[in-house]
Parts: C-alpha cells; structure tokens; sequence
C-alpha cells in the first residue's frame, strides 16, 4: 500500500517545509532524532577507517584520509560508528580538529598527493 506525503509527514512528526522531496524518498534537511542515511561510500570509508584507526603513529596518509573523512561525514545524517571512530583516531594522536586540520594543509603544502609512497618522493630521479 503507498502511502500520501501527508501520511508520511504525519508519521515522522515532520512539517512539510523541513523536508526536501526526492523523486520517491523524503529526506529531512537537518538532523532528526532516529533518522539515518547509507552513505554510497560507506564501505570503502569503514575499511579506510580501521586501517587509520590501527596506527599509533599517524603517517601523512593517515592524517589526509581521516580529514577528508571528517569533511565527507560532517553533518551527515548516519554513519555514526564512523564519525565516532574518527574522533577516537584524534584522542589517540593527541589531536583536535585544529590541529588535524593544520596538519592536513602542512602535508598538502609540502607536495603530498594520495597515491604517492613516501619512498618514492624521496629516491632520485625515478628513471632507474
């Protein structure tokens, strides 16, 4: 049986102008008590986060991967396991969001890019 957006709205306790409609789905646009959303990308983000989560000792990958998982997951409704382990990642680095932050553009300024080993920026000319 489908139901009415009135039908929807009046289930959700949710006004007709906090949602934006999407071709079948209605989507709060702002954080709503029990709703969460799958993030297309969330799969390869959760191994990406185990990986960084395992270091001690943050590497210039590990730093640029977990900012730009905050900047991904900031304000997205779900994924909570992820947005928890991140800021885990930060306490055990002895971190706060400034500080990765700075770092992050540190690195970016020094030449890094993702995909480069760190060996390789540092061993001749790369024509042996």
């Amino acid at each position: 049986m489908l139901c009415s957006r009135s039908d929807i709205l009046r289930d959700i306790s949710l006004s007709p102008t906090s949602l934006v409609s999407t071709s079948q789905n209605l989507v709060p646009d702002k954080d709503v008590a029990g709703w969460s959303q799958n993030h297309p990308l969330y799969a390869q983000d959760r191994a990406l986060v185990d990986e960084i989560l395992a270091q001690d000792k943050p590497n210039d990958h590990a730093i640029t991967t977990a900012g730009r998982l905050f900047v991904r997951y900031n304000g997205f409704p779900g994924a909570n396991d992820i947005k928890a382990d991140l800021d885990a990642c930060l306490v055990k680095w002895g971190m706060d969001h400034d500080g990765l932050n700075s770092r992050c553009k540190k690195i970016w300024f020094n030449g890094y890019r993702p995909g480069q080993i760190e060996e390789e920026l540092s061993v001749g000319s790369g024509a042996n």
